[in-house]
């Protein structure tokens, strides 16, 4: 028995396939999904998400941003404003972005609340994607 696992960015479907377990970024820790887990919805945080593929058994990772996890079933949904393996990250960029939202952030007394937030979620997601390209680059 396996999960049916689906990842849905604003751009495209970044996965379906039939998983044996799912390890996702929560903002407690992370949390394991195995098949006949109870039903939930959950806001995941930026940072690694590994799933292994059933059958083989073969593990692969994904740094993710924030979204929503639904487990109903044995079908999983993630809808998530990033996914991306290693082989899609500029890493350059991500540094350039970073520094960007860091020097912004600087200047805090001329941010907006809401502008602050913004930011703040920006730099936490490019320090996640950062993190992870530097944990499975090849």
């Amino acid at each position: 028995m396996s999960l049916h696992f689906k990842i849905i960015t604003p751009d495209r479907t970044a996965l379906e396939a039939e998983v044996d377990n799912i390890v996702v970024p929560g903002a407690l820790g992370e949390m394991e999904v195995l098949t006949q887990h109870s039903n939930l919805i959950t806001i995941i945080i930026p940072g690694e998400l590994r799933y292994r593929m059933a059958g083989s058994g073969e593990e692969h990772q994904l740094v993710v941003g924030s979204g929503v996890f639904q487990i109903e079933h044995d079908r999983v949904i993630l809808t998530t404003d990033l996914a991306l393996e290693t082989s899609d990250i500029d890493e350059k960029s991500v540094e350039e972005a970073i520094a960007a939202a860091q020097e912004a952030l600087r200047q805090q007394e001329k941010l907006t609340v809401e502008e602050r937030r913004r930011l703040d979620t920006n730099l936490a997601k490019q320090l996640a994607i950062l993190e992870f390209n530097r944990k499975y680059k090849r």
